[in-house]
């Protein structure tokens, strides 16, 4: 208390009317300094109780370490709805600091290089803050090192003012466009701004932004999701499906002739596959000599070094031509340093002729796929631009006893680390001149599925005219005769077979779906029993000049790229279908971390209900069907999702109108308008591929209503007595 008369502060403690202490008398400047201490003390006595974990849950831990602040301005007021900013931050900070100690009993490495010492130095921040300023702004924002993709980190403010203002809603950051017409997908991953306005009984929302996401369409039935697809002649599988031996090349056409019967008398035995070592394993690895032109007895595909084929020897050995002369053990192409002078009486090149590759790893049988009768090999994982790829293999002839063999095996008795000696499929220099270019298969396509499936797999081989512009399935221009009635499905050999296997020279107008001849099931792949099925092949049925305009030999003559870039005008060809894959968890969206609320689930054009007919798993996305008179009933399931586009480079605007008027509680329409602009990421866009440009305009209007009478009416029926209340719902979109 203060006494006015002594003009000082005193400090009285009692217990009722009884002094237990004697008074404590301060002076004004006293009192300050002693208010000041106490105040200090129990504001770190609050901060203290904060955080400790023993009192979670009581009222001093409960409270926010960072202070409210306040402003003091009758504007800052007026426009925020309050003088307060409140900020929660929680999170942490993770450093780790330590020391990484190597050693590799590795022979192939110098003693220098076995052991290693580094410093491991890594840091996680995993933050939140939510800011309030006022009562109209937010401010919100998540950041984790430890995210997959950017689109994880969010930020976001929104003002909002009183709900009588015409500014209903502001929204900057990440925000989303959701849209009531079942016939326009709004977006759920923005970066942008988003106003939402109110004029009386209608609202006006509008959005400018960036769209992150992309969005697709999935169709299922019967359980099973059915996904489309859509390829052109320049997307075929590069870098994974090589011939081992240009005899396989060769004979490859009339093995595949009459399929679903093989014409091979092939069988290869045993095979190792060899790779450059990426992941710097010690476990199989080996030195490594793979020269191209080994097992070659054909002139024509024997490269520029000088190999002298042996007369009358065609089938792929050792003993095709004279590079079998370096295969003695006392050789100098079995060390390393030496390589070069073991080869030099060939006058080969590095990367040309022959690759050299130290601890090349070798591949595990789960690794590859062999076709023992076709030479044919795939690899699960597709070759980097640089890789080498090289293979020795043994292989018998049906009715011949005798065992050939093509390269040297680990087995064979050569102690590392000398170089073995193997037939090279690809090096690291790429080179379309030279015979090693036609090794790598140009014909498998991938469907970048698992699983295929027989039942519910079609296929359209398509050809976009320059008259029409419309892909069709056939040469409506051809001038060859006989051609311009054939669809390209059976003009290109994948049509020779009807429904029950048999020959049929016209085909049956669908795709013959032949495993291991023109399909592989398990990995998805398209295989045409061609080697060049758009070029030479192709070019042998068009004998008319006037019909070169559809041959793309260039296709298969140069790389894969400049075909895509170069030869656009000829780029024309399309693989279009849609397949069937099981999956007992669910319908797969080919998507994960899918937006909240970005999946729509439609059958026979009702839209179902997300909790009462089906479940998302946004995370790993996927959709199950929980209705089970939907499932039962096996009808066409369409699933539309937006997917985060987490390594997609070009920019989309994404701008959107969306007007609503309630012209009662019962009956409300609308009107949207949105635009997406793709903006190219080079100068040249590339066919098949431009960019975008698209608006979409719709209409919506929806009536609901309760009708009592109808429940009387119904009442009124034999054992029937309901006091449920009828409801009445109709609604219309366009689009």
């Amino acid at each position: 208390m203060f006494d006015v008369e002594l003009g000082k502060y005193i400090i009285l403690e009692k217990i009722g009317d009884y002094d237990v202490k004697r008074p404590i008398y301060m002076s004004q400047d006293e009192y300050k300094e002693y208010r000041l201490k106490k105040d200090m003390l129990e504001y770190y006595k609050q901060k203290i109780s904060a955080t400790n974990s023993k009192k979670i849950g009581s009222e001093d831990a409960q409270k926010n370490l960072l202070p409210t602040y306040y402003v003091n301005s009758g504007f800052f007021e007026s426009i925020f709805g309050g003088n307060t900013i409140e900020v929660n931050a929680q999170g942490s900070v993770l450093v780790k600091l330590g020391m990484l100690y190597q050693k590799v009993e590795n022979p192939q490495l110098s003693e220098r290089n076995r052991s290693s010492f580094t410093f491991d130095f890594n840091q996680e921040i995993s933050a939140s803050i939510l800011a309030k300023v006022g009562t109209r702004l937010k401010v919100g924002a998540q950041y984790d090192t430890q995210s997959t993709f950017n689109f994880q980190n969010q930020i976001k403010l929104e003002y909002e003012p009183t709900e009588d203002d015409i500014l209903q809603k502001i929204e900057v950051g990440n925000v989303s466009m959701p849209i009531k017409n079942s016939l326009i997908v709004g977006a759920q991953s923005l970066f942008g701004v988003k106003t939402q306005l109110k004029f009386g009984n209608t609202t006006v929302t509008g959005v400018f932004a960036e769209q992150k996401s992309q969005t697709r369409s999935v169709a299922a039935q019967g359980g099973s999701t059915i996904q489309e697809f859509e390829l052109q002649a320049t997307d075929y599988d590069e870098n994974r499906h090589f011939f081992l031996a240009q005899y396989f090349r060769d004979n490859y056409n009339k093995a595949l002739k009459e399929y679903p019967l093989i014409n091979s008398s092939v069988n290869i035995t045993k095979i190792e596959v060899w790779v450059t070592n990426r992941s710097a394993s010690t476990v199989d690895i080996r030195n490594i000599v793979g020269v191209a032109d080994l097992g070659e007895g054909d002139p024509i595909n024997i490269g520029p070094a000088n190999v002298t084929p042996v007369p009358g020897v065609f089938l792929p050995q050792n003993e095709a031509n004279d590079i079998s002369s370096i295969l003695s053990t006392s050789n100098t192409v079995r060390k390393i340093a030496t390589v070069s002078d073991g080869l030099a009486p060939f006058s080969m090149q590095q990367g040309r002729d022959y690759s050299v590759l130290e601890n090349a790893i070798k591949l595990r049988p789960d690794e590859f796929t062999i076709q023992p009768q076709l030479g044919v090999i795939s690899l699960n994982r597709r070759l980097a631009d640089s890789d080498v790829l090289a293979v020795s293999f043994e292989y018998t002839i049906n009715g011949d006893s005798k065992v050939y063999k093509v390269g040297e095996f680990t087995s064979d008795g050569i102690i590392a680390p000398d170089n073995i000696v193997v037939k090279l499929l690809r090096s690291e220099i790429i080179s379309t001149q030279i015979p090693l270019w036609n090794l790598m298969m140009k014909n498998v396509y991938s469907l970048q599925t698992y699983r295929m499936q027989a039942d519910g797999f079609r296929l359209e081989l398509l050809y976009s005219d320059d008259a029409t512009g419309v892909p069709i399935n056939i040469f409506q221009n051809a001038k060859t005769t006989g051609v311009g009635d054939k669809t390209l499905l059976n003009l290109l050999g994948v049509d020779r077979l009807d429904q029950s296997q048999f020959f049929t020279p016209e085909g049956d107008g669908y795709f013959d779906y032949v495993e291991g001849s023109t399909v592989n099931s398990e990995k998805g792949y398209i295989i045409f029993p061609t080697i060049e099925p758009f070029g030479k092949d192709l070019q042998s049925k068009l004998t008319d000049i006037g019909d070169e305009t559809y041959i793309f030999n260039e296709l298969y003559e140069i790389t894969q790229s400049e075909a895509k870039n170069n030869f656009q005008q000829k780029d024309k060809y399309l693989i279009k279908g849609y397949h069937k894959s099981e999956s007992s968890n669910g319908i797969r969206l080919g998507a994960f971390n899918v937006p909240q609320g970005s999946v729509r689930v439609t059958s026979g054009g009702r839209e179902l209900v997300e909790g009462v007919d089906y479940v998302v798993d946004y995370q790993m996305g996927r959709v199950q069907i929980v209705n089970p008179s939907l499932e039962a009933s096996n009808a066409p399931i369409q699933v539309s999702v937006e997917n985060n586009a987490a390594f997609n480079l070009q920019t989309k605007r994404f701008l959107g109108i969306d007007i609503e008027h309630k012209f009662s509680d019962n009956f409300i329409a609308g009107v949207t308008v949105l635009n997406l602009n793709e903006r190219p990421i080079t100068q040249k866009a590339l066919f098949g591929q431009e960019p975008i440009n698209n608006t979409i305009f719709g209409l919506n209007a929806s009536y609901g209503a309760e009708v009592p009478k109808l429940t009387k009416w119904v009442n009124k029926l034999p054992n029937i007595d309901t006091d449920v209340a009828s409801n009445f719902s109709i609604r219309g979109d366009f689009a």
